[in-house]
């Protein structure tokens, strides 16, 4: 999947993914989770309520995870790792939703 532009965010980049049923916020600034090595954190967010939340998928026990649904010291392929994830697991609950 192709990454959004950056935009500036504090003093560093913010990029958002969306998804039917989640927002995926990958971010790198001062005080982000990764930030001083030149990671990434990511948070996932539920699309309806906008808390954080934390998707179905099993690999993401491999990540730090820093609070609920917010992952830290991810280099880009672990983001794209993620992104891919998400969206089949998109798909997947779309082709669900359409066989109900």
């Amino acid at each position: 999947m192709k990454w959004p532009e950056k935009l500036e965010h504090y003093d560093g980049y913010r990029m958002q993914f969306d998804f039917d049923n989640y927002i995926v916020s990958v971010v790198q600034f001062t005080g982000s989770y990764g930030y001083k090595a030149g990671l990434w954190e990511v948070a996932f967010m539920d699309r309806e309520t906008q808390d954080f939340c934390e998707p179905p998928l099993d690999f993401l026990t491999e990540y730090r995870n820093a609070d609920v649904g917010i992952y830290g010291h991810l280099n880009d392929p672990e983001v794209d790792r993620i992104v891919q994830a998400m969206g089949q697991l998109d798909s997947k609950e779309n082709s669900n939703a359409n066989n109900d």
